[in-house]
């Protein structure tokens, strides 16, 4: 089954900007964890959804946005692995890119609190990022 690719409005707040009065590069993985909540939402349509834990998050800023501006942000999964996988963000700022990003996450049991495979059906999306 091939995972999907979604697309998430994100509303900013004022308490998203920092002292130079643009978005703050931590607001950014807000947005990115927004947005893996859409793609697990679309995902639970197609069946269970293990439960995962960040591993490793990595951002690169394009080009800074400024608060009012819409933002939205692209996601997909990458890359997956027996217990792992890659989900990738592209945000914009109205249609420019701004950062992309991308978290590996780890599938979690939480009762022995130890990894865990992912569906064995799960196929990374078909977006491929410029």
């Amino acid at each position: 089954m091939k995972l999907p690719v979604t697309t998430s409005a994100i509303q900013t707040r004022f308490f998203d900007t920092d002292a130079l009065g643009h978005i703050s590069s931590s607001a950014y993985f807000q947005f990115m964890e927004i947005a893996r909540t859409d793609l697990f939402m679309e995902i639970a349509k197609m069946g269970a959804v293990p439960i995962t834990v960040v591993a490793n998050i990595n951002i690169d800023y394009f080009n800074e946005v400024q608060f009012g501006e819409e933002i939205s942000v692209l996601s997909w999964c990458s890359k997956l692995g027996s217990k792992s996988m890659v989900v990738c963000n592209e945000i914009f700022a109205g249609k420019s890119l701004a950062a992309k990003g991308r978290v590996t996450l780890v599938g979690f049991d939480t009762e022995t609190r130890q990894s865990c495979v992912l569906p064995e059906h799960w196929e990374v999306s078909d977006y491929v990022a410029e």
